[in-house]
């Protein structure tokens, strides 16, 4: 629910690419949540992954967390041009209140 905020908050800090570092900072929050769950239960997550890959069309269990990251770039990339635009917004706000 949060991931597109990631991209808000770097298009806020720096909005030039904003959308690179959006995808890319929430891509690589997903993909470490995926490791983690598999460094901590590595045997649940492999059954859980084979589950998904059947319910979702009998997919490659492999393919699971691939399209699972990717959604989340998706997010980040979307925030991020998100946030250029907040950005923009609020600066030319600030122009306009300025003396």
């Amino acid at each position: 629910m949060w991931s597109l905020g990631g991209g808000i908050a770097a298009a806020l800090y720096n909005p030039r690419r904003a959308w690179l570092a959006g995808g890319i900072a929430v891509g690589l929050g997903w993909g470490l949540f995926i490791a983690h769950a598999f460094v901590i239960a590595p045997e649940p997550s492999t059954r859980l992954l084979a589950i998904m890959g059947a319910l979702f069309g009998d997919i490659p269990s492999v393919l699971v967390p691939v399209i699972t990251v990717l959604v989340g770039v998706l997010l980040g990339t979307a925030g991020g041009v998100l946030g250029t635009s907040v950005h923009a917004v609020v600066s030319n706000f600030k122009n306009l209140q300025s003396p």
